[in-house]
Formats: structure tokens, sequence, C-alpha cells
């Protein structure tokens, strides 16, 4: 058997060799944080790092938390829940994502999620193309650490409401009650 080196067996260019990009490497605790509705979120990249073609955040909730029903018209939105369990509303369909599902909403599909898990959930969100980070960004509320926002937190609804409407989304209803 003959022995490869890695840059015999991938495209890697030769060291020393100018690349277009340094790359990039977020650590765990890397990334700017805000508080919106009962969620912490934490943006990883956006329209800047990848020209505008995915945004990708960490999105923590507690049990019972999760976004109105709303809908994106501009985005298809992604999720990989990393911890805990949720309960996905897309269209009229309510199903269960555990740990280590994905979960894909095309553009213009209303939906909401609930966590029911006894625990919080982490899902790494996508947002595609890029952008709607902004709208986090503008309606939430620069978290004071990486942690959930406290209960007492009451998030401005009007601000929100007219958020989801500036970045090409809106609110269709309540969130999801209980099963």
């Amino acid at each position: 058997m003959t022995e490869h080196s890695p840059e015999d067996l991938y495209d890697v260019p030769p060291r020393g060799e100018n690349v277009e990009s340094p790359g990039l490497l977020i650590p765990p605790d890397g990334g700017e944080a805000v508080w919106l509705l009962d969620e912490l979120v934490t943006f990883k990249i956006g329209v800047t790092e990848t020209e505008s073609a995915f945004s990708l955040t960490e999105v923590s909730a507690r049990p019972g938390g999760g976004p109105p029903l709303h809908v994106h018209h501009r985005q298809r939105e992604a999720f990989y829940v990393l911890e805990g369990e949720v309960t996905v509303r897309m269209g009229g369909t309510a199903r269960r994502a555990t740990q280590g599902s994905f979960v894909l909403i095309p553009e213009d599909m209303p939906h909401t999620y609930r966590v029911v898990s006894r625990s919080a959930a982490r899902l790494l969100t996508i947002y595609s193309p890029a952008g709607y980070e902004d709208f986090f960004r503008e309606v939430g509320e620069a978290a004071q650490g990486k942690v959930l926002p406290p209960r007492e937190h009451l998030p401005d609804m009007d601000r929100y409401v007219a958020g989801q409407i500036k970045y090409n989304s809106e609110i269709l209803g309540p969130p999801l009650g209980p099963a």
C-alpha cells in the first residue's frame, strides 16, 4: 500500500501559497448574543462571512418556549437539534424533532416550534439567503451573558411585529401550545 500525504488526496494549495480566504474559526463561546422573546440567539456567521449565501445562529430556548406562528417570505429556514426535543409545526402538520433531527422549512411555509423536553433545547439554525439575522440584532436585546433571558424578561411585541414586516416575515398566530 502506498502512503499518501493530505496534499495528494485533497486539493490543498502548497505550503506558503496565498489562498483567497484565510478561513474562519469561531470558538464554542464565540459570537454576539441577543435575547429575543424567551430565547438566547448567538450569531456565528452571516451576510459578510458567507457573501449573503446563508447565516448560522445557535438558539437556546427553555422548556415550553418557542416563537409565535410565523412565515418567512424571503428565506428558507433549517435547524439541527443539538440538545433537547421540540415539536415543530410546518403548515398544518406537527412533528416531534429529537436530538440529531434536521428540519427544513421552505420560504412561505407557516411554522413554529415548542420545546417539549424537560431541559432547554439548543438548535443550530440556518437561514438562506443570509440577512434574517439582522432581524434578531435589531429587535433583540444584547444578552447579559450567554444564558437564557430571565423569566421576567418581557419583549417589546410592537417592535417584534414591526421587525418581522421589515424583514419580509409576518406573525400568523400564537406560539404552539402544549400537546
